[in-house]
C-alpha cells in the first residue's frame, strides 16, 4: 500500500514539474528547400491498375529527379499484365 502512495507521489510530482516548464515555440522559416525525410527518405505511390498510365505519360513531377528525397516509387500493375498465360512472362 505504501509504494502504491509513493508512486502516485511521484507521478503527482513529476507532472508539477513538467507542467511549470516553460514551453519553447519552434516557428521555422519556409526557404523554400524541399524537404528530405532523413534516414528514411519518401514513397510515391502511383495507383493504377492500366498499364497505358506508366511510362512516358507520367507527369515530370511524378519522377524521381523531380522529387527531392524521393527513395521508393510503388507501381500497381496487375498480375495479368506480368503474366498473361500460365508460365509466360511478358
Amino acid at each position: 500500500m505504501l509504494s502504491r502512495v509513493l508512486f502516485a507521489g511521484a507521478v503527482l510530482l513529476q507532472t508539477v514539474l513538467i507542467a511549470e516548464e516553460p514551453r519553447v515555440v519552434v516557428r521555422p522559416v519556409d526557404t523554400g528547400e524541399a524537404l528530405v525525410n532523413s534516414g528514411m527518405g519518401w514513397t510515391l505511390h502511383f495507383y493504377s491498375n492500366l498499364i497505358e498510365n506508366y511510362g512516358s505519360r507520367l507527369e515530370p513531377s511524378d519522377t524521381l529527379d523531380d522529387w527531392p528525397g524521393l527513395s521508393v516509387i510503388y507501381l500497381r500493375v496487375p498480375w495479368s499484365f506480368l503474366e498473361p498465360k500460365e508460365g509466360e512472362c511478358n
